[in-house]
């Protein structure tokens, strides 16, 4: 078994592999606006107070001129303060972006290692499952507008500071003053977490998953059930401030179906294509586009049978404290709010993902572990090749995906042919083809944009203020 040193190393080798191709590309998509106009970054004193007292449209929207609307919106502070950084430290670089970008996935990976050694390192071949899953979550092409993309960062950050609150819970010991200490920082952590991105509320269950699933034998029990109740205090206190600054939790995003069953049926579908997503790495697809069912197909009813079938297995598992179901239950639980029940603006991404994914490929390494034992018994060494050939074929199909990353141009040409009903990204395409006088080509995508954009039995976002700033 590797010592955590030597593992952490080989982790740090897959996540440079990865992705350190990423830091040669420019600034792309939102990226000018966000970054280099300072739409999202901090330049004043004042630009910092408002961060932290407005929703982040309005925040971006003072420099616009116009009146800013400060009733709804995100509000992610934390997210504003951290792209800044390396602005002032490197200015308008963005190697400097990607390399930070890159740095706070490889403080993800390191912290999820660590995480998962404490919850089911002991068991056998626990370690080397938390490992094999861990390199897997690292060098995912899923990863990639988390990682690659600057403006993504929101993804990295709001999970680095989550699940370093959680090692902080799992790591309090059972008293004295190092107890109240990770507690305290735990807290803090997941503030911070939450000021990054609102997913950070899904920080708190995980944490209470993370502590049932250790059980009431386990002499940390009851300082690890305080800190989470404490999690929670903060969880609320922050809610509070949120509605105080935002006024709503933005929950009134219109829903692309009135059909509480089509709203089932889409829901399902989403998690059936996020399953596929983590399963059969591909390069990612930009596209939000999802086809809104108006009614219960074949292919809804399976999706239906299979999402439920896998949470009563979950659920099972769980309340037996099995480890693989540790891993589902995690996928579950930060999936959860980016699968159509709660609104949002964009109803699909492949970086909702992040860092759901990890729990599903704990559970696939767990259960694949006895047959990985076989294996070494039946072919010795040639065994242990078989997890670097599988995190190298993954480094593959990210570096090929990061390749379209490198400019507009070929982003949007790229996520279109992926994806004809991309709307947002067919508008950048003709919006490019204007600018560069072929007129026709962009009037052809204009038309193909505005008539997916009103199909009732699709749902793709597009701001047309964001899209021509």
């Amino acid at each position: 078994m590797w010592s955590h040193g030597a593992a952490s190393a080989w982790l740090c080798l897959v996540v440079v592999a990865a992705w350190a191709g990423a830091a040669r590309h420019g600034f792309v998509w939102l990226d000018e606006r966000e970054v280099v106009e300072a739409g999202y970054r901090i330049t004043s004193a004042d630009d910092l107070r408002l961060a932290w007292t407005t929703t982040l449209d309005a925040y971006l929207e003072r420099t616009d001129g116009v009146a800013p609307n400060y009733d709804a919106g995100y509000w992610r502070p934390i997210y504003a303060m951290s792209i800044s950084l390396p602005w002032l430290i490197a200015g308008e670089s963005a190697l400097a972006y990607h390399v930070y970008a890159i740095a706070w996935h490889l403080a993800v990976v390191l912290l999820l290692y660590a995480l998962g050694v404490a919850i089911v390192g002991d068991l056998p071949r626990g370690r080397g499952a938390v490992l094999l899953a861990t390199a897997a979550f690292a060098a995912h092409p899923l990863c990639t507008q988390s990682v690659t993309w600057i403006s993504g960062q929101k993804d990295t950050l709001c999970a680095a500071l989550g699940v370093a609150s959680l090692c902080c819970l799992m790591r309090a010991p059972d008293g004295g003053w190092r107890a109240w200490l990770l507690g305290a920082l735990a807290v803090v952590l997941l503030l911070g977490s939450l000021g990054a991105k609102e997913l950070g509320l899904v920080v708190v269950a995980a944490g209470a998953l993370a502590v049932w699933q250790r059980g009431p034998g386990d002499p940390r029990w009851q300082v690890r059930v305080g800190i989470v109740i404490a999690m929670i205090v903060g969880a609320c206190a922050y809610l509070q401030y949120r509605l105080n600054v935002v006024g709503s939790m933005g929950l009134d995003v219109a829903r692309p179906t009135a059909s509480v069953l089509s709203a089932v049926v889409m829901s399902c579908t989403l998690a059936v294509g996020y399953l596929r997503d983590v399963l059969l790495p591909h390069p990612t697809v930009l596209s939000d586009a999802v086809a809104v069912p108006t009614g219960l197909t074949a292919d809804g009813l399976a999706a239906m049978v299979l999402v439920s079938m896998l949470l009563l297995v979950t659920a099972y598992g769980v309340v037996r404290r099995r480890a693989w179901a540790f891993g589902l239950a995690w996928y579950a639980v930060w999936l959860a709010p980016v699968s159509g029940i709660v609104p949002l603006r964009h109803w699909r991404a492949e970086r909702y993902l992040y860092p759901a994914a990890w729990g599903l490929l704990l559970t696939v390494a767990l259960l694949l572990a006895p047959v990985y034992a076989w294996l070494e018994r039946r072919i010795g060494r040639v065994a242990m090749a078989l997890p670097a050939v599988a995190i190298a074929m993954l480094i593959v199909v990210t570096n090929h995906g990061n390749g379209y990353w490198a400019d507009d141009a070929t982003l949007f040409a790229d996520a279109i042919e992926r994806d004809p009903r991309y709307v947002e990204g067919r508008v950048h395409v003709a919006t490019q083809a204007s600018d560069g006088g072929a007129y026709d080509t962009a009037i052809t995508h204009f038309e193909r944009a505005i008539a997916d954009a009103n199909d009732p039995t699709l749902a793709a976002y597009w701001s047309p203020f964001v899209t021509h700033h």
